[in-house]
């Protein structure tokens, strides 16, 4: 930690994920309330029902989307994360038995052009934190991926405006910061405010829960046919 504050942080090791037995780990961690949650709350969306194409960005082990497809038998999904992640992707998703029902790519959301197109869902959980500086780009690209009244989904964790929060999320900070990543936490104004300027408006959201040891915010937004429509 002395060398690191004194001459900052090394660069972010992207590698730690392309790991199968990491993307395990990651996908049993998730099963421990997190699915749960995300579940609930998309399937209760009205759009849902009708819902045929969804893109899991930074998906890595599948679950979600897994999860997300018992409950649509009509869903179909695509797993888009780094392409050595997403290599291993198909390794994980054969073996759970998703094969016909989910496709991967293999991109950098931050430097490749094609993230795919014709999208219906959009969901994005706990990696909207590596797009901090870029977020308005990367979201006006999702925009563009997606169908008119497309949905985009964000499962991250969230502190206030003046980033104070539970010592814990302070901790989880501390630690990603010195790691060379650029932040572990997004307010919900501030992600509103990026979705607003990116073609996204009429939100629903899931509050963080202040009584949880990780505020987990929890937020939808559409993709605008047409004017500046946000509730």
């Amino acid at each position: 930690m002395p060398e690191i504050l004194k001459n900052g942080p090394p660069k972010f090791d992207t590698e730690m994920w392309a790991n199968i037995e990491a993307m395990k780990v990651g996908g049993q961690g998730t099963m421990g309330g997190s699915i749960q949650d995300v579940t609930e709350f998309i399937t209760t969306l009205p759009e849902f029902p009708n819902v045929k194409n969804m893109c899991d960005l930074g998906g890595s082990h599948g679950f979600y989307t897994m999860a997300l497809l018992d409950k649509n038998p009509q869903l179909r999904g695509t797993i888009l994360d780094l392409p050595k992640v997403a290599e291993l992707a198909k390794e994980l998703i054969s073996e759970m038995g998703y094969a016909e029902r989910i496709d991967t790519i293999g991109a950098d959301i931050k430097t490749d052009v094609s993230i795919g197109e014709g999208y219906d869902l959009v969901f994005a959980s706990h990696v909207i934190y590596g797009w901090k500086g870029h977020l308005k780009d990367i979201l006006k690209r999702i925009n563009k991926a997606m169908v008119p009244g497309g949905v985009f989904v964000s499962n991250h964790l969230s502190m206030d405006e003046d980033e104070c929060g539970p010592v814990s999320g302070t901790m989880v900070e501390l630690m990603t910061r010195l790691m060379g990543y650029p932040t572990h936490h997004l307010s919900e104004d501030e992600l509103k405010s990026a979705l607003e300027s990116s073609g996204f408006g009429d939100f629903t959201v899931r509050p963080a829960e202040e009584a949880r040891q990780y505020r987990c915010l929890i937020l939808a937004a559409r993709k605008l046919k047409g004017g500046n429509r946000n509730v």
